[in-house]
């Protein structure tokens, strides 16, 4: 495993947790039931909160690379430069 790929995979596996943490706090609580376009698509504070910790500490530490976000909906697209250094390929 490259040091690049060794680095994102403890940065992931750290924002993860604490993302967990904050969807575990969710758990056997009450809390707010929003819902999303489509059908039976519900979300909660919690999916929220922990979907912002996961943004924030990526566009920190990686400014340059790019989200798709399932709870808000948002997205940038990914420069050509970082889609290659993960591995995808162009089809153009």
């Amino acid at each position: 495993m490259t040091k690049i790929i060794k680095e994102w995979v403890s940065f992931a596996t750290e924002v993860a947790l604490l993302a967990g943490d904050i969807l575990k706090k969710g758990f056997d609580s009450q809390f707010m039931i929003g819902s999303k376009p489509g059908k039976q698509n519900l979300v909660t504070e919690y999916d929220r909160a922990s979907e912002d910790l996961l943004i924030t500490a990526i566009k920190s530490r990686y400014p340059t690379l790019s989200i798709i976000a399932e709870e808000s909906g948002s997205y940038i697209l990914v420069p050509i430069q970082t889609a290659s250094l993960m591995g995808f390929k162009s089809t153009t």
